[in-house]
């Protein structure tokens, strides 16, 4: 039975990964790769080959991927699923196996699909729950996340090279993700022409400023109430140059004085 499994995993792999076909696998295939250690390791091997990210390396917590899912699915059901993979494929293996979310996203899918053929009612608006209040605390100091030079001309240096043949110009890229002072750090970025826009985001949201800087370059962005920060118009150069600084990125909380 489980050698039978293993057969219907490359299948499923000669359709997806090498062909045009981009299903998702059946549930016992991935109840299969939840339990099999060769399929589970051949399966992330190829799979951070195919999408050229080293994030699927490093096991992702369910409380950032269940923060990620609602954009997911948007955009899975705009684009896609292979679209979808290529725009977030960390939370694609995530999703591959871990049996909790993967129901939470099929439940989510159901109520949209449903929701469309009118056979929901539409969801009621909360009113906002006010805002709790505030008690002098130490401001949150967060170490600093690196990304070294080597790292940054081998991601951003290729994706000059190939140009669209990398990929879509709306794909995200996750490039880091941490867990620091119990908070879930995710840094990802997006190519537009000659610039880049660079996302992070953090878990549970804080309010503060996220700052990069490349050099004597230095940027910075407040973070919104999802806890997310974007800056917009990165120069390629930056990133893509093979000579240069790494880029380093760091957080600052902002606790206001309440004396």
């Amino acid at each position: 039975m489980l050698q039978n499994s293993c057969s219907d995993l490359r299948q499923w792999l000669e359709q997806t990964a090498f062909g045009s076909d981009p299903s998702p696998p059946q549930d016992a295939l991935i109840k299969h790769v939840q339990q099999c250690l060769t399929c589970h390791g051949a399966l992330a091997m190829l799979a951070g080959e195919l999408i050229g990210t080293q994030a699927l390396k490093e096991a992702s917590s369910c409380e950032i991927q269940h923060y990620r899912l609602d954009t997911y699915i948007e955009y899975e059901r705009e684009h896609g699923e292979l679209a979808a993979l290529r725009h977030d494929p960390v939370l694609w293996w995530h999703l591959l196996l871990c049996e909790e979310c993967s129901e939470v996203y099929e439940i989510t899918n159901t109520l949209l699909q449903a929701q469309e053929a009118n056979e929901l009612p539409p969801l009621p608006r909360r009113s906002p729950a006010p805002l709790p209040t505030r008690t002098p605390r130490v401001p949150l100091h967060l170490p600093v996340i690196e990304l070294s030079r080597v790292f940054l001309h081998s991601v951003f240096g290729m994706q000059r090279l190939l140009g669209n043949a990398w990929g879509d110009a709306d794909d995200e890229m996750v490039v880091a993700e941490e867990e620091q002072a119990n908070h879930q750090i995710s840094i990802s970025m997006q190519q537009h022409a000659s610039t880049w826009t660079i996302k992070v985001l953090i878990v549970p949201p804080i309010s503060g400023t996220a700052v990069i800087t490349i050099g004597e370059h230095r940027f910075t962005a407040p973070f919104d109430a999802q806890g997310q920060a974007q800056i917009c118009s990165m120069p390629d150069a930056l990133l893509a140059d093979q000579v240069g600084p790494p880029m380093q990125v760091s957080i600052e909380e902002y606790v206001p004085d309440d004396t």
